[in-house]
């Protein structure tokens, strides 16, 4: 019977000599939509004869005997999914209908890059390191919310250190109030490259971009780039915040940060400033610009609300240290780069992502660059990150992960994990937490 159905679905498959089948049951699968690929075939299973009746009218008769009874269809090629109705009819007068949803080629699908509204972009590297930042310039929503979040183990994923949460910015041009900048003007946000995100604006008249790139190990850069003339008199106002603490936790300055924040800042100069980090001693956080000047200026916020931790009943509000701010004026330079790093000796220095926009990208292509940021080093071998923003590594989601490396022909990086997980073998069963 199986040596059958295969060789009809060789003889009507017009995009394989050994497709893929979609098996239903009758009557187990009626009150369920299966999804099916495009050009496909399709078995219908039951323990008696029947006929089946597409959405073309065509009925088409089981084969079989006793009470193994099989029907073979053939799916159409759709560029957009489809809904095909399956209506199965015994010959004793029992009915009932099946729903497949019919999906097109996977590199038929593209998968937008660029969004407006409330969003927000999630990028990691396999140090460990990661940023997670709101399509609205500015906006905090969260503890896990940062512009760089930095891994402080050489060995591993282990709990990040929020240092950079966000970096506001000021528009000031002439005859109007300095302006600061939010989702209001921020006209698109997209991801250019699996490490890279940016934001474009409109105000004043002016358009401009913000690229933040995140690097090899604890680094990201932020790069400006004016797109239209800006009169000498326009300069923009750019203030880090800064914090140093576990992404599980949140800051507040009466509790010391208050005097021992200003008192870590060092190497302060027109390029920039180091902000020491009492978590980590021997450690410093750095901004070092180009084509930009920094002024000290140093203040706090204070509660700084974050709605969606209250939604979940974590704590409502972080305070955050600003050492100053940056002054860039578009009309001498059109562009500015901020170098942020955790360092202890020489800080990575990251080159600002330079690709062009798009507005979307095939499926294959999105998925493909989805599973690096989740793969992360960890000695002797990799391992996967199981979910962002608070999630390590752990066993049983880094061997699903597997599955999928393989079927894109990651070999090496599937290995990796199996041998890492493999030295932590005891009696014969792998962990689950790491």
């Amino acid at each position: 019977m199986l040596a059958q159905v295969v060789r009809r679905c060789q003889i009507f498959s017009v995009s394989s000599t050994d497709p893929s089948i979609t098996q239903l049951h009758f009557p187990l699968d009626v009150r369920r939509l299966t999804p099916a690929a495009s050009g496909q075939m399709v078995e219908v299973h039951g323990t008696e004869a029947f006929d089946v009746v597409a959405g073309d009218g065509l009925a088409v008769p089981a084969l079989g005997q006793k009470d193994q009874w099989v029907a073979v269809l053939s799916l159409p090629s759709v560029e957009s999914p489809k809904l095909i109705h399956l209506l199965i009819t015994t010959h004793s007068g029992n009915s009932g209908t099946m729903v497949l949803l019919v999906l097109p080629d996977a590199a038929q699908i593209f998968v937008p890059l660029q969004v407006t509204g409330p969003a927000y972009g999630v990028l990691g590297n396999a140090h460990g390191s990661a940023v997670q930042t709101r399509a609205a310039w500015a906006g905090i929503e969260s503890q896990y919310d940062a512009l760089l979040a930095f891994n402080p183990s050489r060995d591993g994923p282990s709990d990040r250190v929020v240092v950079f949460p966000r970096l506001r910015q000021w528009l000031l041009a002439p005859g109007a109030a300095p302006l600061e900048i939010g989702a209001a003007q921020v006209t698109s946000f997209s991801q250019v490259s699996p490490r890279a995100l940016r934001w474009r604006f409109s105000a004043h008249g002016l358009r401009w971009s913000v690229t933040l790139t995140l690097g090899e190990t604890d680094a990201v850069s932020l790069h400006w780039e004016m797109e239209d003339a800006a009169s000498p008199e326009v300069c923009l106002h750019l203030r880090p915040d800064v914090e140093d603490r576990s992404f599980h936790t949140v800051t507040k300055a009466y509790a010391g940060p208050e005097e021992a924040f200003p008192d870590a800042l060092r190497e302060v100069d027109a390029g920039g400033f180091s902000f020491y980090l009492a978590s980590h001693p021997g450690s410093a956080f750095q901004i070092r610009a180009s084509d930009a000047l920094f002024c000290r200026d140093a203040h706090w916020q204070y509660q700084v609300p974050l709605p969606q931790d209250a939604e979940r009943g974590l704590s409502t509000s972080t305070d955050q240290f600003s050492p100053g701010y940056f002054i860039w004026q578009p009309s001498v330079t059109g562009r500015a780069t901020l170098y942020a790093s955790v360092h202890e000796g020489s800080p990575e220095r990251v080159p600002p992502c330079m690709q062009p926009m798009v507005e979307a990208a095939p499926l294959p292509q999105v998925m493909a660059d989805a599973l690096d940021l989740f793969i992360a080093s960890r000695s002797p071998g990799k391992t996967v990150i199981a979910g962002f923003p608070w999630f390590l590594d752990w066993g049983r989601d880094s061997l699903i992960f597997v599955r999928g490396l393989i079927a894109m022909g990651r070999m090496e990086d599937a290995l990796g994990i199996m041998i890492r997980f493999a030295a932590w073998e005891e009696s014969g069963s792998l962990p689950n937490m790491v």
